[in-house]
């Protein structure tokens, strides 16, 4: 063996503070082939400085890989947008700086709770070899797995998704239910015909560090949903807003013009 390639696992190997991320360590350093040839590693070296950055700040590196894949979710639907919307009826997109900068905020706040759940279902639910199947896993494990997740981070990150989007739009709190009545079951339905299958690969192939940087991937197609959804939405309630202070002032106007006509003694 090369000397580069000893240092290259050792380095990995003495990263390790238990027995359990020394076997985690070494599913990476499998999956990145460390005793491949130099120019190999070479072409590996982002997926390289992403693992060591993981290990050393692991929630700052969750934080900054899921909000900028979130931002880039938000810049491909905007893209959408102006390249598939009716030019002949609507007005051309403009981009929308500060709807991307929401994006990334809302990515990089929740990288690394993400982070902790996914370490949350490592322990709780570990997909033990089966006894007698040389590298298969648990079914029954990988299920729960799938299952909690769906249950619980999916129904409840949706709902924080939309709250943190109305409230950093300055939505008043009965815009921001009305968008919750009207958009969250429409995509809790898309999520579950979707991530399912999404995180049944994630939590059974892709070490506990390529997880986020794997669901964040996936999501940029799902950013690109819940961004049209969410603007969409944000549309329709701009025109409500617009329709009733019409109303209003026409209402108004109706009343200095009655008054004008009353005679005054």
């Amino acid at each position: 063996m090369r000397h580069w390639e000893r240092t290259g696992q050792a380095k990995i190997a003495l990263k390790a503070k238990s027995e359990d991320e020394l076997l985690e360590l070494e599913a990476i350093a499998k999956s990145l082939n460390l005793s491949g040839t130099h120019k190999s590693l070479r072409a590996r070296a982002p997926c390289l400085a992403l693992v060591q950055s993981f290990e050393t700040h692991p929630y700052r590196t969750l934080a900054v890989t899921n909000g900028s894949l979130n931002a880039l979710g938000d810049i491909v639907a905007q893209a959408s947008q102006s390249i598939l919307g009716d030019k002949a009826i609507e007005e051309p997109h403009r981009y929308d700086l500060a709807r991307t900068a929401r994006f990334f905020c809302f990515g990089f706040a929740l990288g690394p709770f993400i982070g902790k759940w996914n370490s949350f279902l490592e322990r709780r639910f570990p997909l033990r070899a089966v006894a007698g199947g040389a590298g298969k896993v648990s079914t029954r494990a990988l299920s729960k797995r799938v299952a909690m997740d769906q249950l619980v981070m999916a129904p409840a990150g949706i709902a924080v998704f939309i709250g943190s989007m109305g409230i950093m739009e300055g939505r008043s709190p009965a815009q921001i239910q009305q968008k919750v009545g009207d958009i969250y079951l429409p995509a809790l339905t898309a999520n579950w015909k979707v991530w399912p299958i999404a995180q049944l690969i994630n939590f059974r192939y892709m070490p506990l560090a390529y997880r986020v940087p794997f669901q964040s991937t996936c999501g940029v197609f799902w950013t690109l949903y819940l961004s049209i959804l969410n603007a969409k939405e944000d549309e329709k309630q701009d025109h409500a807003t617009e329709a009733r202070r019409a109303t209003l002032a026409h209402e108004k106007v109706m009343r200095l013009t009655l008054d004008s006509k009353i005679p005054h003694p």
